[in-house]
């Protein structure tokens, strides 16, 4: 039987502006980076920047 690797699948995560902590529960979950409602172009634009310097 073939054995089965769980990989690491990035997200970003999308929350409302009134909730509370969960910024480091989705980053604690693996997340990349948080968006807060209501969402800006600008603000998507900056995390993808973000994310491909990491990269």
């Amino acid at each position: 039987m073939p054995t089965v690797t769980r990989k690491a699948i990035p997200f970003v995560a999308i929350a409302a502006p009134h909730q509370a902590g969960m910024q480091q529960a989705c980053l604690a979950r693996g997340a990349l980076g948080l968006l807060v409602k209501p969402l800006t172009a600008q603000n998507l634009l900056q995390l993808i920047r973000n994310l491909l310097q990491r990269a």
